[in-house]
């Protein structure tokens, strides 16, 4: 009889009776910061046992692997027209918190913080004529590691209303034969 109770060094993950079909819940070995961790287990005692600690086990947590899709609004997408970029992060076992940033090339477009459900955007409108690689890119933090999404090839072409004028001029008028 009596209890066990699991440590992540000092911190307690949690306390169980001593029955044999008995296991701390699944949620008490999640959210563990990347690192070395030491655990241990300490028996409660009873009246007729003493109480015991194990010894430290040492565990080592590894950053969850991030991946990244960028998508666009529109594509193609009219010159001077907004194109929203959204990017897409996850972790095989979390969602990434933190900075992306987001480049044509290697020309930094902007910067913006993934919300709670993993995702960012932003909105441009002043990509030039022609095709542009868009990605983005994820910076290593301490639980996720660093990631780039695939190239988005985005189309900026000339928009139907956008009005041009053609000025022909000549350096000599009149000319002789």
């Amino acid at each position: 009889s009596g209890t066990v109770s699991f440590y992540d060094g000092a911190t307690q993950i949690c306390t169980i009776p001593v029955i044999q079909t008995t296991s701390c819940p699944a949620s008490a070995g999640t959210g563990f910061d990347a690192g070395s961790h030491l655990l241990t287990a300490a028996y409660s005692g009873d009246s007729t046992h003493q109480s015991s600690t194990s010894n430290g086990v040492p565990i080592v947590v590894i950053p969850d692997v991030t991946t990244l899709s960028v998508a666009s609004s529109a594509n193609p997408a009219g010159y001077g027209s907004n194109v929203t970029f959204t990017v897409t992060a996850q972790g095989d076992h979390a969602i990434p918190s933190g900075q992306i940033q987001f480049l044509d090339g290697a020309s930094l477009i902007a910067t913006a913080t993934l919300n709670p459900a993993g995702t960012a955007s932003i909105a441009e409108s002043t990509l030039k004529l022609g095709t542009h690689p868009i990605t983005a890119r994820y910076t290593a933090t301490q639980n996720f590691g660093a990631a780039a999404s695939a190239v988005l090839s985005q189309v900026i072409q000339t928009s139907a209303g956008i009005a041009t004028s053609t000025l022909l001029a000549s350096n000599l008028n009149p000319a002789t034969a």
